[in-house]
Protein backbone atom coordinates (compact mmCIF):
# COMPACT_ATOMS: atom_id res chain seq x y z
CA UNK A 1 0.00 0.00 0.00
CA UNK A 2 1.29 3.49 -0.89
CA UNK A 3 -0.22 6.98 -1.29
CA UNK A 4 -0.47 7.87 -5.01
CA UNK A 5 -2.35 11.16 -4.48
CA UNK A 6 0.62 13.32 -5.44
CA UNK A 7 1.27 11.27 -8.57
CA UNK A 8 -2.36 11.61 -9.64
CA UNK A 9 -2.26 15.35 -9.01
CA UNK A 10 0.87 15.63 -11.17
CA UNK A 11 -0.77 13.57 -13.92
CA UNK A 12 -3.87 15.77 -13.73
CA UNK A 13 -1.73 18.91 -13.91
CA UNK A 14 0.18 17.58 -16.93
CA UNK A 15 -3.07 16.63 -18.65
CA UNK A 16 -4.46 20.13 -18.14
CA UNK A 17 -1.28 21.72 -19.44
CA UNK A 18 -1.31 19.48 -22.50
CA UNK A 19 -4.99 19.67 -23.44
CA UNK A 20 -6.76 22.62 -21.78
CA UNK A 21 -6.70 26.36 -22.38
CA UNK A 22 -5.58 27.89 -19.07
CA UNK A 23 -7.81 30.98 -19.37
CA UNK A 24 -11.19 29.50 -20.34
CA UNK A 25 -10.73 25.87 -19.22
CA UNK A 26 -11.90 24.77 -22.67
CA UNK A 27 -9.83 22.34 -24.70
CA UNK A 28 -6.93 23.80 -26.63
CA UNK A 29 -5.98 23.54 -30.31
CA UNK A 30 -4.02 20.28 -30.04
CA UNK A 31 -6.82 18.53 -28.14
CA UNK A 32 -9.33 19.83 -30.69
CA UNK A 33 -7.35 18.42 -33.61
CA UNK A 34 -7.06 15.04 -31.94
CA UNK A 35 -10.81 14.90 -31.26
CA UNK A 36 -11.80 15.98 -34.77
CA UNK A 37 -9.37 13.52 -36.36
CA UNK A 38 -10.71 10.66 -34.23
CA UNK A 39 -14.31 11.54 -35.18
CA UNK A 40 -13.50 11.65 -38.89
CA UNK A 41 -11.43 8.46 -38.76
CA UNK A 42 -14.42 6.70 -37.23
CA UNK A 43 -16.51 7.78 -40.24
CA UNK A 44 -19.06 9.54 -38.04
CA UNK A 45 -21.03 12.53 -39.41
CA UNK A 46 -20.21 15.76 -37.58
CA UNK A 47 -20.74 19.51 -37.59
CA UNK A 48 -18.03 22.11 -37.03
CA UNK A 49 -18.99 25.60 -35.79
CA UNK A 50 -16.10 28.08 -35.91
CA UNK A 51 -16.60 31.29 -33.89
CA UNK A 52 -14.82 34.65 -34.10
CA UNK A 53 -15.81 37.50 -31.79
CA UNK A 54 -16.75 40.81 -33.44
CA UNK A 55 -15.26 44.05 -32.07
CA UNK A 56 -13.25 42.18 -29.43
CA UNK A 57 -10.05 44.12 -30.18
CA UNK A 58 -11.77 47.32 -29.08
CA UNK A 59 -12.39 45.77 -25.66
CA UNK A 60 -8.67 45.20 -25.12
CA UNK A 61 -7.78 48.59 -26.59
CA UNK A 62 -10.24 50.63 -24.53
CA UNK A 63 -10.67 48.68 -21.27
CA UNK A 64 -7.47 46.64 -21.10
CA UNK A 65 -6.58 42.97 -21.33
CA UNK A 66 -8.14 42.17 -17.94
CA UNK A 67 -11.52 43.12 -19.38
CA UNK A 68 -10.79 41.10 -22.51
CA UNK A 69 -9.86 38.03 -20.44
CA UNK A 70 -13.08 38.36 -18.42
CA UNK A 71 -15.14 38.48 -21.62
CA UNK A 72 -13.39 35.39 -23.01
CA UNK A 73 -14.16 33.47 -19.81
CA UNK A 74 -17.82 34.47 -20.01
CA UNK A 75 -17.99 33.49 -23.69
CA UNK A 76 -16.67 30.04 -22.76
CA UNK A 77 -19.36 29.69 -20.08
CA UNK A 78 -22.09 30.66 -22.55
CA UNK A 79 -20.75 28.16 -25.08
CA UNK A 80 -20.83 25.40 -22.47
CA UNK A 81 -24.36 26.37 -21.47
CA UNK A 82 -25.76 26.16 -25.01
CA UNK A 83 -23.61 23.40 -26.52
CA UNK A 84 -24.27 20.86 -23.77
CA UNK A 85 -24.14 17.96 -26.25
CA UNK A 86 -20.89 19.02 -27.92
CA UNK A 87 -18.32 16.34 -28.62
CA UNK A 88 -15.77 19.03 -27.89
CA UNK A 89 -15.54 22.78 -27.24
CA UNK A 90 -12.20 24.49 -27.71
CA UNK A 91 -10.48 27.84 -27.80
CA UNK A 92 -8.15 27.88 -30.78
CA UNK A 93 -6.44 31.07 -29.69
CA UNK A 94 -7.17 34.77 -29.29
CA UNK A 95 -10.93 35.31 -29.68
CA UNK A 96 -11.47 32.22 -31.86
CA UNK A 97 -13.51 29.28 -30.55
CA UNK A 98 -14.82 26.08 -32.10
CA UNK A 99 -17.48 23.49 -31.36
CA UNK A 100 -17.68 19.92 -32.66
CA UNK A 101 -21.20 18.50 -32.69
CA UNK A 102 -22.34 15.00 -33.56
CA UNK A 103 -24.41 14.58 -36.73
CA UNK A 104 -24.77 16.64 -39.88
CA UNK A 105 -28.33 17.89 -39.58
CA UNK A 106 -28.41 21.28 -41.27
CA UNK A 107 -31.60 22.49 -39.60
CA UNK A 108 -30.31 21.61 -36.13
CA UNK A 109 -26.99 23.34 -36.88
CA UNK A 110 -28.75 26.52 -38.02
CA UNK A 111 -30.90 26.57 -34.88
CA UNK A 112 -27.83 26.14 -32.69
CA UNK A 113 -25.95 28.88 -34.55
CA UNK A 114 -28.87 31.29 -34.10
CA UNK A 115 -28.95 30.56 -30.37
CA UNK A 116 -25.21 31.14 -30.10
CA UNK A 117 -25.32 34.46 -31.96
CA UNK A 118 -28.03 35.70 -29.60
CA UNK A 119 -26.40 34.42 -26.44
CA UNK A 120 -22.86 35.60 -27.13
CA UNK A 121 -24.07 39.02 -28.30
CA UNK A 122 -25.72 39.82 -24.96
CA UNK A 123 -23.80 42.46 -22.95
CA UNK A 124 -20.97 41.50 -20.59
CA UNK A 125 -20.17 43.27 -17.34
CA UNK A 126 -16.70 44.12 -16.08
CA UNK A 127 -15.82 46.52 -13.25
CA UNK A 128 -19.19 48.22 -13.56
CA UNK A 129 -18.88 48.61 -17.33
CA UNK A 130 -21.25 47.02 -19.84
CA UNK A 131 -19.37 45.55 -22.79
CA UNK A 132 -21.05 44.78 -26.11
CA UNK A 133 -19.50 42.45 -28.66
CA UNK A 134 -20.88 40.16 -31.34
CA UNK A 135 -19.95 36.87 -32.92
CA UNK A 136 -19.67 35.52 -36.44
CA UNK A 137 -19.93 31.77 -37.10
CA UNK A 138 -18.89 29.55 -39.97
CA UNK A 139 -20.35 26.04 -40.26
CA UNK A 140 -19.15 22.97 -42.15
CA UNK A 141 -20.32 19.34 -42.18
CA UNK A 142 -18.53 16.02 -42.34
CA UNK A 143 -18.24 14.08 -44.52
CA UNK A 144 -19.82 16.26 -47.24
CA UNK A 145 -17.36 19.15 -46.85
CA UNK A 146 -14.28 17.14 -46.03
CA UNK A 147 -12.98 13.86 -44.66
CA UNK A 148 -9.79 15.37 -43.26
CA UNK A 149 -9.62 17.70 -40.28
CA UNK A 150 -7.74 20.36 -42.28
CA UNK A 151 -10.38 20.38 -45.03
CA UNK A 152 -13.30 20.54 -42.62
CA UNK A 153 -11.85 23.34 -40.49
CA UNK A 154 -10.78 25.16 -43.65
CA UNK A 155 -14.35 24.99 -44.96
CA UNK A 156 -15.69 26.41 -41.68
CA UNK A 157 -13.07 29.16 -41.85
CA UNK A 158 -14.18 30.16 -45.37
CA UNK A 159 -17.80 30.27 -44.19
CA UNK A 160 -16.70 32.42 -41.23
CA UNK A 161 -14.92 34.83 -43.58
CA UNK A 162 -18.12 35.10 -45.61
CA UNK A 163 -20.15 35.80 -42.46
CA UNK A 164 -17.82 38.61 -41.43
CA UNK A 165 -17.75 40.10 -44.92
CA UNK A 166 -21.56 40.07 -45.01
CA UNK A 167 -21.86 42.29 -41.94
CA UNK A 168 -20.85 40.25 -38.87
CA UNK A 169 -23.21 39.13 -36.10
CA UNK A 170 -24.41 36.24 -38.26
CA UNK A 171 -23.60 32.70 -39.39
CA UNK A 172 -22.90 31.17 -42.79
CA UNK A 173 -22.94 27.58 -44.03
CA UNK A 174 -20.06 26.53 -46.22
CA UNK A 175 -20.75 26.01 -49.92
CA UNK A 176 -18.13 24.82 -52.45
CA UNK A 177 -18.24 28.18 -54.25
CA UNK A 178 -16.53 29.75 -51.20
CA UNK A 179 -13.46 27.62 -51.87
CA UNK A 180 -13.45 28.56 -55.55
CA UNK A 181 -13.63 32.25 -54.58
CA UNK A 182 -10.79 31.80 -52.09
CA UNK A 183 -8.61 30.14 -54.72
CA UNK A 184 -9.37 32.93 -57.17
CA UNK A 185 -8.56 35.54 -54.53
CA UNK A 186 -5.20 33.91 -53.74
CA UNK A 187 -4.39 33.86 -57.46
CA UNK A 188 -5.35 37.52 -57.73
CA UNK A 189 -3.19 38.43 -54.71
CA UNK A 190 -0.24 36.65 -56.30
CA UNK A 191 -0.83 38.59 -59.52
CA UNK A 192 -0.87 41.83 -57.49
CA UNK A 193 2.54 41.05 -56.02
CA UNK A 194 3.91 40.32 -59.48
CA UNK A 195 2.27 43.47 -60.86
CA UNK A 196 4.35 45.63 -58.55
CA UNK A 197 7.53 43.68 -59.24
CA UNK A 198 6.93 43.91 -63.00
CA UNK A 199 6.03 47.64 -62.96
CA UNK A 200 2.48 47.04 -64.21
CA UNK A 201 0.98 49.84 -62.08
CA UNK A 202 0.60 53.25 -63.71
CA UNK A 203 -0.53 56.68 -62.55
CA UNK A 204 -3.24 58.54 -64.41
CA UNK A 205 -3.97 62.20 -63.65
CA UNK A 206 -7.30 64.03 -63.42
CA UNK A 207 -7.29 67.84 -63.65
CA UNK A 208 -8.49 70.05 -60.80
CA UNK A 209 -9.97 73.34 -61.97
CA UNK A 210 -10.88 76.71 -60.47
CA UNK A 211 -14.66 76.99 -60.83
CA UNK A 212 -14.69 80.72 -61.45
CA UNK A 213 -12.02 80.91 -64.14
CA UNK A 214 -11.76 77.28 -65.35
CA UNK A 215 -7.98 77.56 -64.92
CA UNK A 216 -5.94 74.49 -64.01
CA UNK A 217 -4.95 74.40 -60.31
CA UNK A 218 -3.58 70.88 -60.05
CA UNK A 219 -4.32 67.19 -60.54
CA UNK A 220 -5.12 64.08 -58.55
CA UNK A 221 -2.89 61.07 -59.19
CA UNK A 222 -4.99 57.92 -59.60
CA UNK A 223 -3.67 54.39 -59.89
CA UNK A 224 -4.32 52.01 -62.77
CA UNK A 225 -3.15 48.43 -63.34
CA UNK A 226 -2.14 47.46 -66.87
CA UNK A 227 -2.82 43.75 -66.51
CA UNK A 228 -0.95 41.57 -69.02
CA UNK A 229 -4.09 39.65 -70.05
CA UNK A 230 -7.08 41.65 -68.76
CA UNK A 231 -5.98 45.04 -70.01
CA UNK A 232 -6.23 48.33 -68.12
CA UNK A 233 -7.95 47.92 -64.74
CA UNK A 234 -9.45 50.74 -62.68
CA UNK A 235 -8.93 50.93 -58.88
CA UNK A 236 -12.37 49.40 -58.31
CA UNK A 237 -10.99 46.12 -59.70
CA UNK A 238 -8.09 45.74 -57.28
CA UNK A 239 -7.80 48.49 -54.66
CA UNK A 240 -9.83 46.76 -51.91
CA UNK A 241 -7.50 43.76 -52.07
CA UNK A 242 -4.32 45.79 -52.47
CA UNK A 243 -4.90 48.05 -49.47
CA UNK A 244 -5.06 44.98 -47.18
CA UNK A 245 -1.78 43.52 -48.40
CA UNK A 246 1.70 44.09 -46.89
CA UNK A 247 2.93 45.59 -50.17
CA UNK A 248 0.40 48.46 -49.93
CA UNK A 249 2.90 50.73 -48.17
CA UNK A 250 5.55 50.11 -50.86
CA UNK A 251 3.03 50.73 -53.66
CA UNK A 252 1.90 53.92 -51.93
CA UNK A 253 5.49 55.13 -51.65
CA UNK A 254 6.03 54.42 -55.37
CA UNK A 255 2.89 56.40 -56.26
CA UNK A 256 3.98 59.33 -54.08
CA UNK A 257 7.47 59.44 -55.58
CA UNK A 258 6.23 59.07 -59.17
CA UNK A 259 3.56 61.77 -58.80
CA UNK A 260 5.97 64.24 -57.21
CA UNK A 261 8.56 63.73 -59.96
CA UNK A 262 5.88 64.37 -62.56
CA UNK A 263 4.57 67.46 -60.75
CA UNK A 264 8.05 69.02 -60.75
CA UNK A 265 8.18 68.72 -64.56
CA UNK A 266 4.72 70.28 -64.97
CA UNK A 267 5.51 73.18 -62.63
CA UNK A 268 8.06 74.43 -65.15
CA UNK A 269 5.11 75.45 -67.36
CA UNK A 270 2.53 75.83 -64.56
CA UNK A 271 4.34 77.24 -61.50
CA UNK A 272 1.30 77.08 -59.20
CA UNK A 273 0.49 73.45 -60.04
CA UNK A 274 -0.46 71.22 -57.07
CA UNK A 275 -0.42 67.39 -57.05
CA UNK A 276 -2.80 65.34 -54.89
CA UNK A 277 -1.85 61.79 -53.91
CA UNK A 278 -4.01 59.25 -52.07
CA UNK A 279 -2.52 57.56 -49.00
CA UNK A 280 -2.92 53.92 -48.02
CA UNK A 281 -3.63 53.27 -44.37
CA UNK A 282 -0.58 50.97 -44.39
CA UNK A 283 1.60 54.01 -45.08
CA UNK A 284 0.40 55.71 -41.92
CA UNK A 285 1.00 52.54 -39.91
CA UNK A 286 4.46 51.90 -41.37
CA UNK A 287 6.17 54.50 -39.19
CA UNK A 288 8.07 55.74 -42.28
CA UNK A 289 5.63 58.12 -43.95
CA UNK A 290 6.99 61.38 -42.54
CA UNK A 291 10.56 60.43 -43.42
CA UNK A 292 9.51 59.23 -46.90
CA UNK A 293 7.65 62.48 -47.67
CA UNK A 294 10.61 64.54 -46.46
CA UNK A 295 12.94 62.40 -48.59
CA UNK A 296 10.77 62.61 -51.73
CA UNK A 297 10.45 66.39 -51.46
CA UNK A 298 14.20 66.73 -51.06
CA UNK A 299 14.96 64.37 -53.97
CA UNK A 300 12.49 65.91 -56.41
CA UNK A 301 12.72 69.54 -55.34
CA UNK A 302 8.93 69.80 -55.15
CA UNK A 303 7.85 72.57 -52.73
CA UNK A 304 5.84 71.13 -49.80
CA UNK A 305 2.90 73.41 -50.52
CA UNK A 306 2.64 71.83 -54.01
CA UNK A 307 1.86 68.41 -52.49
CA UNK A 308 -1.51 67.42 -51.05
CA UNK A 309 -2.06 64.02 -49.39
CA UNK A 310 -5.59 62.63 -49.39
CA UNK A 311 -6.82 60.75 -46.32
CA UNK A 312 -10.02 58.71 -46.03
CA UNK A 313 -12.33 58.83 -43.06
CA UNK A 314 -11.61 55.41 -41.53
CA UNK A 315 -8.03 56.53 -40.85
CA UNK A 316 -9.14 59.65 -39.00
CA UNK A 317 -11.83 57.84 -37.02
CA UNK A 318 -9.17 55.87 -35.15
CA UNK A 319 -8.29 59.06 -33.22
CA UNK A 320 -5.00 57.58 -31.99
CA UNK A 321 -2.21 59.87 -30.83
CA UNK A 322 0.35 58.49 -33.29
CA UNK A 323 -1.84 59.50 -36.25
CA UNK A 324 -2.32 62.99 -34.82
CA UNK A 325 1.45 63.37 -34.37
CA UNK A 326 2.12 62.11 -37.89
CA UNK A 327 -0.37 64.45 -39.54
CA UNK A 328 0.90 67.38 -37.49
CA UNK A 329 4.41 66.49 -38.64
CA UNK A 330 3.29 66.53 -42.27
CA UNK A 331 1.66 69.91 -41.80
CA UNK A 332 4.82 71.26 -40.22
CA UNK A 333 6.60 70.28 -43.44
CA UNK A 334 4.09 72.44 -45.29
CA UNK A 335 2.27 69.57 -47.00
CA UNK A 336 -1.50 69.89 -47.52
CA UNK A 337 -3.92 67.29 -46.10
CA UNK A 338 -7.27 66.66 -47.82
CA UNK A 339 -10.19 64.87 -46.14
CA UNK A 340 -11.39 62.64 -49.01
CA UNK A 341 -15.08 61.77 -49.62
CA UNK A 342 -16.22 64.11 -46.86
CA UNK A 343 -19.87 63.69 -45.93
CA UNK A 344 -20.29 60.04 -46.92
CA UNK A 345 -19.44 58.42 -43.57
CA UNK A 346 -19.74 59.20 -39.88
CA UNK A 347 -17.20 62.00 -39.64
CA UNK A 348 -17.97 64.39 -36.80
CA UNK A 349 -17.11 68.06 -36.58
CA UNK A 350 -14.64 67.24 -33.83
CA UNK A 351 -12.42 65.57 -36.44
CA UNK A 352 -11.97 68.93 -38.14
CA UNK A 353 -10.78 70.36 -34.82
CA UNK A 354 -8.55 67.43 -33.90
CA UNK A 355 -6.77 66.84 -37.21
CA UNK A 356 -4.84 69.46 -39.19
CA UNK A 357 -6.65 68.95 -42.51
CA UNK A 358 -6.43 71.75 -45.05
CA UNK A 359 -9.09 70.77 -47.59
CA UNK A 360 -12.45 68.99 -47.73
CA UNK A 361 -13.34 66.96 -50.80
CA UNK A 362 -17.09 66.78 -51.44
CA UNK A 363 -17.94 63.26 -52.59
CA UNK A 364 -19.31 62.74 -56.10
CA UNK A 365 -22.46 61.10 -54.70
CA UNK A 366 -23.68 64.55 -53.55
CA UNK A 367 -22.73 66.28 -56.79
CA UNK A 368 -24.51 63.91 -59.18
CA UNK A 369 -28.09 65.11 -58.38
CA UNK A 370 -27.07 68.47 -57.03
CA UNK A 371 -29.49 70.44 -59.22
CA UNK A 372 -32.51 68.19 -58.66
CA UNK A 373 -32.17 66.84 -55.12
CA UNK A 374 -32.62 69.46 -52.35
CA UNK A 375 -30.98 67.13 -49.83
CA UNK A 376 -27.78 66.83 -51.86
CA UNK A 377 -27.76 70.59 -52.43
CA UNK A 378 -28.08 71.17 -48.68
CA UNK A 379 -25.18 68.82 -47.92
CA UNK A 380 -22.96 70.55 -50.46
CA UNK A 381 -23.79 73.98 -49.06
CA UNK A 382 -23.14 72.71 -45.53
CA UNK A 383 -19.70 71.32 -46.44
CA UNK A 384 -18.75 74.57 -48.18
CA UNK A 385 -19.89 76.49 -45.09
CA UNK A 386 -17.83 74.20 -42.83
CA UNK A 387 -14.80 74.76 -45.01
CA UNK A 388 -15.15 78.51 -44.71
CA UNK A 389 -15.76 78.32 -40.96
CA UNK A 390 -12.66 76.21 -40.34
CA UNK A 391 -10.51 78.05 -42.84
CA UNK A 392 -10.26 75.02 -45.14
CA UNK A 393 -10.26 74.74 -48.89
CA UNK A 394 -13.13 72.84 -50.55
CA UNK A 395 -13.10 70.91 -53.82
CA UNK A 396 -16.03 69.06 -55.39
CA UNK A 397 -15.50 65.69 -57.12
CA UNK A 398 -17.54 64.13 -59.92
CA UNK A 399 -18.56 67.36 -61.68
CA UNK A 400 -20.08 66.52 -65.08
CA UNK A 401 -22.34 69.44 -66.07
CA UNK A 402 -22.08 73.22 -66.36
CA UNK A 403 -25.17 73.51 -64.15
CA UNK A 404 -23.23 71.83 -61.34
CA UNK A 405 -20.34 74.25 -61.87
CA UNK A 406 -22.75 77.19 -61.75
CA UNK A 407 -24.17 75.98 -58.43
CA UNK A 408 -20.71 75.48 -56.96
CA UNK A 409 -19.53 78.88 -58.18
CA UNK A 410 -22.60 80.62 -56.78
CA UNK A 411 -21.95 79.00 -53.39
CA UNK A 412 -18.23 79.83 -53.32
CA UNK A 413 -16.81 76.34 -53.88
CA UNK A 414 -13.58 77.45 -55.50
CA UNK A 415 -12.36 74.17 -57.08
CA UNK A 416 -13.77 71.11 -58.80
CA UNK A 417 -12.76 68.01 -60.70
CA UNK A 418 -14.74 65.62 -62.86
CA UNK A 419 -15.44 64.43 -66.38
CA UNK A 420 -16.66 67.89 -67.44
CA UNK A 421 -13.05 69.06 -67.22
CA UNK A 422 -11.32 65.80 -68.06
CA UNK A 423 -11.10 62.11 -67.28
CA UNK A 424 -8.00 60.62 -65.64
CA UNK A 425 -5.36 60.19 -68.37
CA UNK A 426 -1.69 59.13 -68.60
CA UNK A 427 0.96 61.77 -67.94
CA UNK A 428 1.83 62.27 -71.62
CA UNK A 429 -1.79 62.96 -72.56
CA UNK A 430 -2.25 65.22 -69.54
CA UNK A 431 0.78 67.24 -70.62
CA UNK A 432 -0.63 67.80 -74.10
CA UNK A 433 -4.19 68.58 -73.04
CA UNK A 434 -3.66 70.65 -69.90
CA UNK A 435 -0.06 71.76 -69.37
CA UNK A 436 1.19 72.85 -72.79
CA UNK A 437 -2.24 74.19 -73.80
CA UNK A 438 -2.18 76.34 -70.66
CA UNK A 439 1.34 77.53 -71.46
CA UNK A 440 0.34 78.49 -75.01
CA UNK A 441 -2.71 80.40 -73.73
CA UNK A 442 -0.57 82.24 -71.21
Amino acid sequence: MRDITERRQNEERLFRLASLDPLTDLHNRSAWRASLTATLDAGEPATVLLFDLDSFKEVNDTLGHSAGDAVLKDVALRLKSICKDALMLARLGGDEFVALMAGDNVRAAKTLAEQLVLAISKPYEFAGELISIGVSIGLSFAPIHGRRSEDLLGAADLALYKAKAAGKGRYELFVPAFREVAIARRTFERELRLAFENSEFELFYQPQIATGTHKLTGAEALMRWRHPTRGLLSPASFMDVLREKPLAAAVGEWALRTACKQAVKWRVEAPDFRISVNLFEAQLRSGRLLAVVREVLAETGLPPEALELEIVENILLRRDKSTVRLLNGLRELGVGLAFDDYGTGFASLSLLKQYPVTRLKIDRSFIRDLNTNPGDAAVVKAVIYLGKSFGLGVIAEGVETQAQVDFLTANDCLEAQGYLFGKPVPSAEFSLRFIFQKASRD
